[in-house]
C-alpha cells in the first residue's frame, strides 16, 4: 500500500472492521467496513473517500467538520477537524477471534522490549 506522501506500507491482512462513527448531537453510528487492509505501521484507521463514493455514500466538508451521508441521504457521521485531519477518535470494537490483537494502551519501546522477552529494539519497530 502506498500513502499520499509516497511511503509504502506492507499490508499483512484483510478483513472486516466494525467502527463507531461520531454523529454530532445524535447517537453514534456503528459501521462495518468490509475488506479493509491491515498494516501494523499505520497509526490510524484511514477511510478512503473513493471507497465511500463507491459505496454510494456522500460527504460534505464545511465549517471544520466532515459530514457523511448514507445512500438514502441519512446523516451517519459528523467528524471534526483535529490537527489538520478529520479524525474519528473511537477505537475499533473488539469482536471475533482476533480481537486480542487490538491495542488497549500505548506502551513505551522499553516496556514492549521487556514484555516481548527482551527482543532487539530494531525488531520491534
Amino acid at each position: 500500500m502506498r500513502a499520499a506522501d509516497g511511503n509504502s506500507f506492507n499490508v499483512i491482512g484483510r478483513g472486516d472492521l466494525k467502527i463507531t462513527l461520531p454523529n454530532g448531537d445524535r447517537r453514534p453510528t456503528h459501521v462495518m467496513l468490509k475488506n479493509v487492509c491491515y498494516s501494523p505501521k499505520l497509526a490510524f484507521t484511514l477511510i478512503s473517500v473513493g471507497m465511500l463514493d463507491r459505496g454510494s455514500y456522500s460527504l460534505l466538508v464545511k465549517d471544520r467538520k466532515c459530514v457523511i451521508y448514507n445512500p438514502d441521504s441519512k446523516q451517519v457521521a459528523v467528524i471534526p477537524l483535529v490537527r489538520g485531519l478529520y479524525r474519528v477518535s473511537e477505537t475499533p470494537e473488539p469482536s471475533g477471534p482476533h480481537s486480542v490483537n487490538l491495542a488497549s494502551k500505548v506502551v513505551t519501546i522499553n516496556e514492549l522490549h521487556r514484555k516481548m522477552g527482551h527482543v532487539n529494539h530494531d525488531d520491534l519497530l
